[in-house]
Formats: C-alpha cells, structure tokens, sequence
C-alpha cells in the first residue's frame, strides 16, 4: 500500500494526529501514529489536502535521528 498524500488521506488509512512539536532542528512538526502503533514526524499540512511529507525527508538534523545499522 502506497504512504497517503495528504492530511484526509492519512486520516482515512487509520493514522492518527498526536500534536504539534517543534523539533531540534528548530521547524514546527506534526506526530502521527501509524495504523501498526510507530510514531511518525510529518511536515505541518496546512489542510486536509496538503500534500503529506515525512519531517526526516527535510530536517536538517535528520541524521541524528537515524538508528544505526546491525
């Protein structure tokens, strides 16, 4: 199955909004949780057709926040 586009997309494949946190590399960012209960950090969407983006694809700080590899 395809990652949603949007807010409305998310919201109807079972991910759920958390909050609003702003992340070390300073930007505003959403949490949702997944349908299999992960957390994930979205770009803020402004609408329900904003087009929906993983925060790693453009934090500066993404790195940092990578778990190593086995």
């Amino acid at each position: 199955m395809p990652f949603p586009e949007n807010r409305r997309l998310l919201k109807e494949t079972g991910y759920d909004f958390l909050a609003m946190k702003v992340c070390p590399c300073g930007e505003k960012m959403e949490l949702w949780q997944t349908p299999k209960d992960q957390v994930i950090p979205m770009n803020p969407m402004s609408d329900d057709d904003a087009k929906a983006e993983s925060h790693f694809a453009t934090c500066s700080r993404a790195a940092q926040f990578r778990k190593p590899k086995a």
